[in-house]
């Protein structure tokens, strides 16, 4: 693909295209998850980044992706790159992301297809992000359920980054919440995210959602804060950025 023969709307849609049926130009990347007081690492999440610097990380590769209705096949197409990559890697449990549009369109047997050629699906946690869910989750609820019972965990993501909805939490039963680095970032000496913080804990508890994984830590005194509450498992920048995983 010659990009000085073309214009930059025309070939960001040949890029896309490209991602979709053949994967090009994605690489995955991943991060520690860890356990707060052991530091741990009790599993690595895997995502994608890109070398073209118009789509070079997710928010900016999706949002391109819907403009030319790519985004199932481009986040399929992810999901199989990082799975793939987790083979490659040690670890206790694979968190891997997922939108909800592809679960709706992806039946949940070629996703346990996909997942049989590699780990356990013990070992494999799909994270949905609460920032893309539609509406009221039942849409969802098969799916999960097919996921569920063959022993793949379901965390919902990016909880508290906006008004999070008790529907998604009370109708997919997550196993595993992570609370977005909204909630997270400076909150060591901001009151105001310290009572968000608690009251979202307390809202996870009540519904008996045993799991919870602070996300965006990246200074002591964030740290510091967290590990006085009830949280177990965190993940951030303080302890390493992405690293490109093998391929």
């Amino acid at each position: 693909m010659n990009k000085q023969n073309m214009n930059n709307s025309d070939y960001l849609k040949s890029v896309l295209l490209e991602i979709a049926n053949e994967s090009k130009h994605i690489f995955p990347v991943m991060m520690p998850i860890k356990d707060i007081q052991s530091k741990k690492i009790i599993g690595y999440e895997f995502f994608i980044r890109s070398e073209v610097s118009e789509i070079s990380i997710p928010e900016k590769l999706f949002k391109k992706a819907i403009q030319y209705n790519l985004t199932t096949a481009i986040d399929y197409a992810c999901f199989k790159i990082c799975l793939g990559s987790s083979e490659k890697v040690i670890a206790d449990k694979y968190f891997i992301n997922i939108l909800p549009e592809t679960l709706m369109t992806i039946p949940p047997e070629r996703i346990l297809k996909d997942i049989t050629a590699y780990w356990p699906f013990e070992q494999y946690c799909l994270e949905i992000s609460e920032i893309h869910m539609i509406d009221n989750p039942l849409y969802l609820l098969d799916t999960v359920n097919a996921l569920k019972v063959n022993g793949i965990q379901i965390a919902l993501d990016n909880v508290g980054f906006g008004k999070t909805c008790l529907d998604n939490l009370i109708i997919l039963k997550p196993d595993i919440i992570m609370i977005s680095r909204n909630c997270t970032v400076g909150i060591g000496s901001d009151i105001f995210l310290q009572d968000k913080m608690k009251m979202l804990i307390k809202v996870i508890n009540a519904l008996d959602i045993k799991n919870i994984i602070v996300e965006g830590i990246e200074t002591i005194d964030d740290l510091d804060y967290i590990r006085e509450l009830p949280v177990k498992h965190a993940q951030g920048f303080i302890w390493g950025k992405p690293v490109k995983c093998k391929m």
